[in-house]
């Protein structure tokens, strides 16, 4: 009804057209603070209001990685019923990946043995999803 009454068949476009040049004004910075930061892949998901769409849930350890078997009895309780994992980090994906659960992982492969298993190259940013999975 509203391209009928703007006869016009996207009449949002100045608006979208406007909105992408200011949000590539602002991609350089927003690169700038991902790379420059201890957590650069939480600071994307933070950046990108993931968090504000999704929970996030620290695992409860200082060890690169989660260890479920080992972890809070809220954590094995919330992975238990959980239907979807987005699994961020290295760790996670090394200590993670054999279990058989709907997980995607985001990581940056650090070494030559995980690149080599997701079949990248050393320092590639990646999403993958389990392969354990149904």
């Amino acid at each position: 009804m509203v391209r009928e009454l703007a006869k016009d068949n996207d009449p949002y476009r100045e608006i979208k057209r406007q909105f992408t040049l200011f949000a590539l004004k602002l991609l350089p910075g927003m690169e700038t603070v991902v790379r420059e930061s201890q957590d650069p892949i939480g600071t994307a998901v933070r950046l990108a209001g993931l968090d504000t769409m999704v929970r996030v849930i620290d695992n409860g350890t200082d060890i690169p990685g989660t260890d479920i078997q080992n972890g809070s009895d809220a954590l094995k309780k919330k992975f238990k019923k959980t239907d979807l994992i987005i699994s961020k980090g290295q760790g996670n994906y090394e200590t993670l990946t054999t279990i058989t659960k709907n997980i995607f992982f985001i990581l940056k492969a650090k070494c030559p043995v995980v690149a080599k298993d997701l079949g990248c190259g050393v320092g590639s940013m990646i999403l993958t999803r389990s392969n354990s999975y149904g």
